[in-house]
């Protein structure tokens, strides 16, 4: 367990550098985890980063089915959380959700910030945060 958190905190330290992303979003779910826990973390970042009821956010889709499916869970939370979500103006959001082991790593870039925070299951299979917050500089 240790060695796994050891592992989580130095992709982190790595993650928290400048770091440039492709036009798009990455979207890698472990089938034991729901996307309404990985969505309700991500819109946690984005929340972090702009205000919401104050902003439009401007998803930018992951490719795929898998993408398509958490995509649509990713706006419905959005939208509770008070954020409104447009297809064509708005704050540029992109995000990358990956797996490792049953660890998730959530990062999401919006202006010129990249936001990541690692998560594991917990004993009852509800999604709790291993790290901090780390913020970076994204450079586009």
């Amino acid at each position: 367990m240790r060695a796994r958190q050891a592992m989580l905190v130095a992709m982190l330290g790595l993650s928290g550098c400048a770091t440039t992303m492709g036009s798009g979003s990455f979207v890698s779910v472990p089938p034991s985890i729901k996307n309404q826990q990985v969505a309700a973390n991500l819109t946690g970042l984005v929340a972090h980063a702009l205000p919401p009821a104050q902003t439009i956010v401007m998803l930018q889709p992951a490719p795929g089915s898998a993408g398509k499916s958490f995509e649509d869970t990713l706006d419905a939370a959005l939208r509770a959380r008070g954020f409104g979500v447009s297809s064509h103006a708005g704050v540029n959001v992109r995000y990358a959700v990956s797996s490792f082991d049953q660890s998730v790593l959530l990062r999401v870039w919006t202006n010129n910030e990249v936001l990541t925070r690692a998560y594991q299951p917990d004993k009852a299979g509800k999604l709790v945060p291993v790290s901090p917050i780390t913020v970076g500089r994204a450079d586009e």
